[in-house]
């Protein structure tokens, strides 16, 4: 990955603002719906190109699934 942010620790302030983001856009997305969450989350993962065409390249995937374990 590289951008501005590679090599920031994901607990940073300024990475866990756009985890924020990310999971506001997414919430939106699904209408805040968990049923929806849930099913775009299986489809990502039944569907590889699912996620390729619609998603984040799997490494900032990566980095944002452990942005968000750093927030909880």
């Amino acid at each position: 990955m590289s951008s501005a942010l590679e090599g920031t620790d994901p607990a940073d302030e300024v990475v866990q603002r756009l985890v924020r983001k990310s999971q506001g856009l997414i919430a939106e997305f699904t209408g805040g719906d968990p049923g929806i969450h849930a099913s775009l989350s299986r489809m990502y993962a039944a569907e590889p190109q699912a996620r390729q065409q619609w998603g984040p390249p799997s490494e900032v995937q990566e980095y944002l699934r452990k942005a968000a374990e750093a927030a909880e």
